[in-house]
């Protein structure tokens, strides 16, 4: 099938639509409101909220990155994917991944569904994790149907960049004003 011309820009396709799928799939969106009625618990302990902040997102590294590895090599292997397209297969998921996390936790710290009865509702209800799989749906989409149309190989590189300076600008974000935030929520 590899062989069609209209499968031709598959390889180039294929780390978006990781990217895409990783991009809804990180546990932070949710992870500050699973703290509930234990939050008091979190805020008497001796630990920075960088340090509480870095441990929600590591949840999510240590889930999806071996996904990403296996994946990523399974796929590079099946499509036949030059050194580039490859590397991109690994890279660009990455990026996705942890601009998500760090999305994930700017949002839920800013929007956190604290008054939940069951963990399904602070997952499945929240705001936080509605508007990061909208997201993650659109810088999946986005670039891939663009990709899809132009052939352009640019649109990875330039998407890798775009997802770490946004990963580090609210990283920044979260350290300057976590402590803050997290001593507010109840």
């Amino acid at each position: 099938y590899l062989e069609m011309p209209e499968l031709k820009s598959l390889p180039a396709l294929a780390p978006f639509v990781f990217g895409w799928m990783v991009s809804m799939a990180s546990t932070t969106t949710s992870a500050i409101s699973m703290e509930g009625k234990s939050l008091w618990i979190i805020k008497s302990l001796p630990v920075s909220a960088k340090e509480w902040l870095a441990a929600k997102l590591k949840v999510t590294l240590v889930l999806a990155i071996p996904s990403i590895l296996i994946s990523a090599t399974l796929t590079a292997i099946g499509l036949k994917s030059s050194l580039m397209e490859t590397v991109w297969l690994y890279l660009l998921p990455m990026a996705y991944i942890f601009a998500f996390g760090v999305f994930g936790l700017w949002l839920n710290i800013r929007m956190p569904r604290m008054d939940w009865v069951s963990e399904a509702e602070a997952i499945k209800q929240g705001g936080a994790t509605m508007v990061s799989v909208f997201v993650g749906m659109a810088a999946g989409f986005a670039p891939a149907i663009f990709v899809g149309l132009t052939g352009s190989a640019l649109i990875a590189p330039i998407m890798f960049v775009v997802l770490v300076a946004m990963a580090v600008l609210m990283w920044g974000s979260l350290v300057r004003s976590g402590e803050t935030r997290m001593l507010k929520l109840h």
